[in-house]
């Protein structure tokens, strides 16, 4: 399993690094974030708009033939004529000019796409994420009180006003 997800991340880390690159471009214009994140969005959105035009045609011509393939499911009811509903349903959607997967396969083509999107954004994340935690954040916590002999004893409760320096 685990070389199989090596070579299909090695399939698709060209496209990866093209949306990090183009995230990165967006960013040199506007350096924000949200922005360019927005715009890498518009961007994949553009490039797979004909495949969602494609499958919503595609699923309004199946929805379309619902009707006649119901017809055809009742008058060849049962197992024994399962043979010649098939042949009635790809003679009709022949005849109809009609891909039973033209509705599926656009969008699984988009799938990967979407996912590496994903990606770009959770790796974008991280990163901020560690920048933001390292270069803005300060330490607001008490001193905690430390023994400074070898041996403590037992250990001593104190109270929080205790922790702070006068």
């Amino acid at each position: 399993m685990k070389s199989f997800a090596h070579d299909i991340g090695r399939i698709f880390q060209p496209i990866y690094d093209l949306l990090g690159r183009i995230l990165a471009f967006f960013y040199g214009i506007i350096p924000n974030y949200a922005v360019a994140i927005a715009l890498l969005t518009v961007v994949i959105m553009g490039v797979l708009t004909p495949f969602t035009i494609k499958s919503t045609k595609s699923m309004i011509a199946m929805q379309k033939l619902q009707p006649e393939l119901k017809k055809l499911q009742q008058k060849y009811k049962g197992p024994e004529n399962r043979q010649l509903l098939n042949e009635e349903m790809m003679k009709l959607y022949k005849e109809e000019g009609v891909n039973p997967l033209g509705g599926c396969l656009p969008m699984l083509l988009q799938t990967p796409f979407l996912i590496m999107l994903y990606g770009v954004i959770k790796g974008l994340a991280n990163k901020v994420l560690v920048h933001a935690s390292w270069s803005r954040c300060r330490d607001t916590s008490p001193p905690v009180p430390r023994c400074t002999t070898i041996s403590c004893g037992p250990v001593v409760r104190s109270s929080p006003s205790a922790w702070t320096s006068t």
